[in-house]
């Protein structure tokens, strides 16, 4: 009886520890004073990076606001890592700004395309990636259109505008 029940402890010890097993790793690089998030890799090297464009709001590398959590970025990141695919998902500027004591007046449209180029830039010149996608949401997408026009190897809208704002 207690040789099948510490066979049994075993086994589960086991298998609850297989199933922690994951097939990436995951790394946080700050590469500007207003761009800080998370490169998730693959174990084995990826030759694409995915570049995730939050939508509206004070949104989080993860997906989440102050009072809305879903970790849907971090998920889908672990899940393209899982398949072999690179990404990096960063904080929102105007997530941040509390931080750098700064008033949503103070920003305008084209610093979130400003960031995302500096990303961009600094993923072309670690030279690590033969191809960088940007995968913008909802207006991550418009985000990601003005980054990507001359910079990106593809584009994703994830929700985008399907019509003009006017």
């Amino acid at each position: 009886m207690r040789r099948t029940l510490l066979l049994n402890l075993f086994l589960i010890f086991s298998l609850i520890t297989m199933a922690q097993e994951t097939n990436y790793s995951e790394e946080d690089i700050k590469i500007g004073k207003f761009t800080e998030g998370t490169l998730t890799s693959p174990k084995e090297a990826s030759d694409n990076l995915i570049i995730f464009i939050q939508g509206s709001g004070p949104t989080d590398r993860d997906g989440n606001q102050p009072m809305l959590k879903n970790d849907g970025m971090k998920k889908m990141a672990r899940e393209l890592a899982d398949n072999g695919i690179a990404s990096y998902r960063f904080d929102k500027r105007i997530y941040k700004m509390q931080q750098f004591n700064m008033k949503e007046e103070d920003l305008v449209f084209d610093d979130f395309v400003d960031d995302v180029n500096e990303i961009i830039n600094y993923f072309k010149e670690e030279d690590k990636f033969e191809n960088i996608i940007i995968a913008g949401h909802s207006e991550g997408s418009l985000i990601g259109m003005l980054a990507a026009k001359e910079n990106a190897d593809a584009f994703i809208s994830l929700a985008g505008a399907g019509e003009p704002i006017d």
